[in-house]
Order: C-alpha cells, then structure tokens, then sequence
C-alpha cells in the first residue's frame, strides 16, 4: 500500500530518536531534525486520513513543539537535561502512536 513508505520513514525516525539519549547539543539538533520531519510525515498522513491522524497532526504536533520550546528556553543544565527528556519522550511517543495507527487501521 501506500503508507509503507510513510510507516518506513517513521521506523527510521524512532531509531535516530533512540540513539539521542544524552543532553548535549548534537543530540538535540538531531531530535529538532527528526520533530520536522516527524510534521511533513503526519502532514502526509493527515491529509490521506484525518479521521484517524487528526489527534497526532493537531494534539501531538502542538505538544512536542510546546516542549522544544521549553527546551530552548531552559536556562540551568538540570532544566536542559529534564526538558531534553520530556522532549524527546514525546516525540519517541508521537512517533510510535503514528506508527500503530497505520499498523492497525489502514
């Protein structure tokens, strides 16, 4: 089918997610790269299926770009490394939930 290529492109996302497991600036360049393309991948999807990825393109999407916010905004290294976390977790989240709506209801 056509969403092959979608659920792909999202299993090489959460693997390169997975590999950024420290708080240091290369790692936190690779999850802003993996959330932008995580956006054009759920944008693909939702204009195909709004009914069944209206809540990662409209709930999901507005989540992880609230925490890159605090990310960016995080002054002390503690409140780096715990946004950093959160960050990532969500988009580790997103990702997985994007890849089991396509397993289980297309």
């Amino acid at each position: 089918m056509g969403f092959n290529k979608e659920r792909e492109r999202l299993q090489q996302l959460l693997e390169k997610i997975k590999t950024a497991a420290d708080c240091n600036e290369a790692n936190t360049q690779v999850l802003h790269e993996c959330y932008q393309e995580y956006a054009k991948v759920i944008a693909v999807l939702y204009k195909k299926h709004p009914n069944v990825f209206g809540n990662c393109y409209n709930y999901d999407r507005v989540e992880i770009r609230g925490n890159k916010k605090f990310l960016k905004e995080s002054f002390s290294e503690q409140a780096r490394e715990t946004n950093f976390g959160i960050y990532r977790d969500s988009l580790i989240n997103s990702t997985e939930t994007a890849i089991q709506y396509i397993t289980d209801f297309l």
